[in-house]
């Protein structure tokens, strides 16, 4: 019977690897997960970083700084981190080496060790392939996070940037990773101030000044392919990027709010009158910012005055409440007066007064529409 010999077959190869794997199970059980770290002193990430315990101090030092950005708690992201790697050294992980992570779990489990660290030595590596699960809880979230950014900064501080296909460090996984963490857990924290943060620790490895820069770009060109993946295009990713967010849950809001104000009948017109708006400030010389309502002459610039300070109040209130959303649907009621303003009043008046008055209200206007995005690059 054919079936009974393919199993009898598999039998007799599986058997002996399962024994194996006992053995290495008990060997390694003599000691405790965090004894195998010594171990780690001698095994070299990449020769210009230096060892894996090095880079696990990197990684809990960063873990401890970004559990206390996001109320987590600091001392257990710290433990998880210090014991990340350390099955790395077991006789286990040597010989089966997919199970790295699995196995740290488990062992510190075993010693019982907190829950969330335990779960986080094996969430460090989440998500390990597109759609995979990420990362939920507060602890697990810091050791994840610091985990991608201190290989980023790591490995681009060293000038090793991921060419054409070949990325053997994962560096597109963890920019990925990392953007779904944050966007999908609602993480508001400083990017910026995030990877300055790593730089500082790994300052003394980092051959490149431009490594905050260059990793910066990295994952913003990551978010950009994340927003195209679920069909978002580019523009409305660019309008976002132009007003440089520094916090990725932000821009994330920001994006939304885009996609949305995009598809209202009135964007497209909004777009091309902010444009104009645009080319004539860039042409415009030194002017007073304030606007003296006396020299307003016509009525079409008296009208846009009163709207603007109506739509101001209320798109103020919606930005400090994070509101993009509403923020730009508000500015939709300015699409009749701008309208109107462009059509019956002369910008570049013969009075230089009324001239300058009138272009302190078209920046006026600039301001408050350019608070979320650029949206002259929509159309």
């Amino acid at each position: 019977n054919i079936q009974t010999n393919i199993k009898a077959g598999n039998e007799r190869v599986v058997r002996p690897r399962l024994s194996d794997a006992e053995f290495f199970f008990q060997t390694d059980r003599k000691n405790s997960l965090e004894s195998y770290f010594k171990k780690l002193e001698n095994i070299v990430y990449q020769k210009d970083i230096g060892t894996l315990a090095f880079r696990s101090d990197c990684v809990e030092e960063l873990a401890k700084y970004i559990a206390n950005e996001i109320n987590a708690d600091a001392s257990k992201a710290a433990r998880a981190a210090h014991l990340a790697k350390c099955d790395l050294a077991t006789t286990m992980v040597t010989e089966f080496t997919d199970t790295q992570g699995i196995m740290g779990m488990h062992y510190a489990e075993l010693d019982n060790e907190d829950k969330d660290v335990s779960d986080a030595i094996f969430e460090q590596y989440l998500p390990r392939f597109a759609g995979d699960i990420i990362p939920t809880k507060p602890v697990q979230i810091s050791v994840s996070l610091a985990e991608k950014i201190i290989t980023l900064v790591g490995i681009f501080g060293i000038n090793m940037l991921p060419k054409g296909d070949k990325d053997p460090f994962g560096l597109r996984r963890a920019a990925i990773g990392l953007i779904r963490i944050m966007i999908e857990n609602n993480i508001s924290i400083n990017f910026y101030k995030l990877i300055e943060k790593a730089c500082s620790i790994l300052e003394a490895k980092l051959k490149s000044k431009e490594t905050k820069e260059n990793v910066i770009n990295f994952v913003y060109n990551r978010l950009k392919a994340y927003y195209q993946d679920q069909g978002i295009e580019a523009s409305i990713f660019l309008a976002v990027l132009s007003t440089n967010p520094e916090d990725i849950l932000d821009f994330d809001n920001r994006v939304k709010a885009v996609k949305q104000f995009k598809s209202l009948p009135e964007a497209e017109n909004l777009a091309s009158a902010y444009k104009r708006i645009n080319n004539i400030l860039s042409k415009a010389d030194n002017f007073d910012k304030n606007i003296n309502e006396s020299l307003l002459k016509e009525d079409a610039e008296i009208k846009l005055f009163s709207v603007l300070k109506t739509v101001e109040v209320k798109v103020s209130k919606l930005y400090s409440e994070s509101n993009y959303t509403e923020a730009l649907s508000a500015l939709s009621e300015l699409k009749d007066p701008v309208d109107k303003f462009f059509e019956n009043v002369m910008v570049n008046a013969e009075d230089s007064k009324i001239k300058n008055n009138r272009l302190a209200l078209l920046n006026n206007l600039h301001e408050i529409i350019a608070k979320t995005a650029d949206i002259s690059v929509l159309y």
